[in-house]
């Protein structure tokens, strides 16, 4: 699924909406608080919509090279990301988990396990 982009300043990828001025995530009309770092790591992942991203790609993107974190800290930000945009925490339709690759956003066909390099 490709995100659709309503004008330049919004993504929208099924019912998840940002508006990249405003800094806002909303799911189903409704306004989820973020922070920023939560909102960076949507938009990136939203930009490439079923790729496939490992841990390091997500804190090298998001985080960037200046700032030292471990891996885990992108688990925390999926965690808390999930409680807010998704509807059930123990199956999520959006923001999946490639279990021993990494996370990814929107539909992933079930034979492409690509990563980016």
């Amino acid at each position: 699924m490709k995100p659709q982009s309503t004008t330049d300043t919004k993504l929208k990828l099924g019912n998840l909406q940002l508006d990249l001025l405003a800094l806002r995530v909303s799911v189903n009309g409704r306004i989820v608080p973020a922070t920023v770092l939560e909102f960076r790591l949507l938009e990136y992942m939203a930009r490439n919509p079923g790729e496939v991203f490992t841990r390091d790609q997500l804190l090298d993107a998001v985080w960037g090279a200046e700032c030292f974190v471990t891996p885990r800290t992108v688990d925390a930000c999926v965690r808390r990301i999930r409680t807010k945009i998704e509807i059930g925490r123990d199956h999520p339709s959006l923001l999946k988990t490639i279990r021993g690759v990494g996370y990814s956003l929107g539909n992933v066909p079930p034979t492409s396990r690509n990563t980016r390099r």
